[in-house]
Formats: C-alpha cells, sequence, structure tokens
C-alpha cells in the first residue's frame, strides 16, 4: 500500500515537472516577442523612366539601420510587382506584424487621384484602389502605419487613405504630377530623398529619433529648386495641353507641382529610427 501511494506521488510530481517546464519556457518566449517593437516594410518600386537608378535606394537605406531586418521587408520591383503580389505583401505584413509594431508601405509608380498602377498596365481593373488598399492597411495593426507615395496626383489619392495612426507621406501637392528625373543640377525623386534623409538621420528637433515627418521635411526643403523651375508655364503648359489631346479625363488634368505633402493621423512623431 504505501510502495502503491508513493508510485502516486512521484507520478504526481513528475506530471507536474513536466508540465511546467516547455510549455511555460515557450509561453514566456512568445509574450517576450509579442511585446517586443519591431519594424516591417513593403516596399513597390516600379521604373517610370529608364534612367531611375535608385530604384531600391530607400529600401536599402533601412535595411542598413539596425531597426530594420530584411526578414520583415518585402521588395517588389518591375514584374514582380504585380497586383496580386503587392495585395498579398500586405496581407503577409497584416499576419507578421503586431500591435507593438511599426509598419512601412511605400510605393512608386505611375498613379492617379483613384488608383496606383502596378507594373506595366494603366487598365483600371488591373490598378489598386484607394478603397482596396484601405482595406488592407485596415487589417494591419500596428502601433503606426507609414505609407509612402511617390507618384502622380498622390496628395489626392494619399487623402484618401488616411486613417487612425497612420502618416501618409505624398510626393505631390494635391493633383500635382510626380517628378523623376533631372533638375537643378541633381536627380529628383521623392523617394529617393526620403532614403537620404534616414542615411543621414535627420533630426531637426534633436531627441534621437528619424521621424517620418523630418524626412518629408527634408524632402520638401530638397524640392523647392524643383517647385520653382515647374511653376514656370513653359515646363507645365505643354504637358497640360499633351494630356488634353491624348482624351485624359478632365478630373486627372493637373499642372505640374511636384511638392511633397503630409496626411497625419499618428499621435507624435512617427519613428522610423
Amino acid at each position: 500500500m504505501k510502495y502503491q501511494i508513493c508510485c502516486k506521488v512521484i507520478s504526481i510530481v513528475s506530471l507536474i515537472i513536466l508540465v511546467s517546464s516547455m510549455p511555460v519556457c515557450r509561453t514566456l518566449e512568445l509574450a517576450k516577442n509579442f511585446d517586443e517593437t519591431e519594424y516591417w516594410g513593403v516596399f513597390v518600386y516600379i521604373k517610370v523612366v529608364k534612367q531611375d537608378s535608385f530604384p531600391k535606394h530607400l529600401y536599402e537605406a533601412l535595411v542598413s539601420q539596425s531597426k530594420w531586418n530584411n526578414s520583415h521587408m518585402i521588395y517588389l520591383s518591375q514584374e514582380n510587382a504585380t497586383k496580386q503580389n503587392i495585395l498579398d505583401a500586405l496581407d503577409w505584413l497584416a499576419a507578421n506584424s503586431d500591435k507593438n509594431d511599426f509598419s512601412i508601405f511605400a510605393f512608386a509608380g505611375h498613379g492617379n487621384i483613384d488608383m496606383i498602377a502596378p507594373f506595366n498596365t494603366t487598365l483600371p481593373k488591373d490598378c489598386i484602389t484607394a478603397n482596396e488598399l484601405n482595406k488592407k492597411l485596415d487589417l494591419i495593426e500596428n502601433r503606426g502605419i507609414c505609407v509612402i507615395l511617390d507618384s502622380c496626383q498622390s496628395g489626392i489619392f494619399g487623402n484618401k487613405i488616411a486613417g487612425k495612426n497612420r502618416v501618409i507621406l505624398k510626393s505631390t501637392f494635391r493633383k500635382g504630377d510626380g517628378w523623376i528625373g533631372t533638375g537643378a543640377g541633381k536627380w529628383y525623386s521623392f523617394t529617393k530623398f526620403i532614403g537620404d534623409a534616414i542615411i543621414q538621420k535627420i533630426d531637426y528637433n534633436n531627441d534621437d529619433i528619424c521621424s517620418a515627418e523630418e524626412t518629408l521635411h527634408y524632402a520638401q526643403k530638397e524640392y523647392i529648386p524643383i517647385v520653382t523651375k515647374s511653376l514656370n508655364p513653359i515646363i507645365w503648359l505643354p504637358i497640360l495641353i499633351v494630356d488634353i489631346l491624348i482624351g485624359i479625363p478632365l478630373k486627372y488634368l493637373s499642372i505640374s507641382i511636384p511638392f511633397p505633402t503630409l496626411s497625419d493621423n499618428y499621435v507624435g512623431d512617427f519613428p522610423l529610427l
């Protein structure tokens, strides 16, 4: 009898030890990972001019920083930047990041006030509308989401995807055209200037944080010479006339003013570094 009781006690103690070992450690490990702030990103870059030599500049600027890990980043370019691949990448972002994390969705390519265009298409059915993008962004439950739009008329398109805890960096003033190319002695690209600001760790308010808002301010300063040039009717009038002649709908017509703007619903400054 004593032997049986002893065996039962030993069995119970052994069970307690077994139950309290690996599962508890695993639970603590998961909790630690869940509480840690991580940085995630989806980067889409579609060349709109052949001379563009900075297609991965923003991606590379971030991946070189300690807070960013390439296993947390997806880069899609040219033929890989299809509508389905872009939407799938946003689903991946929603599935892997959590409420303690920060995310970036960056798009550089063609666009207008209603949609952004994946690789090699301008057909509305093959583009990503503001409504479609909004639905995907709503699934990403993060502390903050930064959307970077380097496309024509992103000033209005970006306003359509504004939401809680989102910062939208836009390459144009309302319906302005995007500007990718040379001007005033340098290469102009909105995402390039954002990348430059990150590499320099721009920190105007000296709080040891390079924020999305500060990178936009840096880009605005860099764009001033080209904006001054673009206000000249000799520059924008021929573009407007060509757009009218080829039958672009009235609501999409614009004067080329490539000045970066901001839509900010994130409380405080959005930390990139």
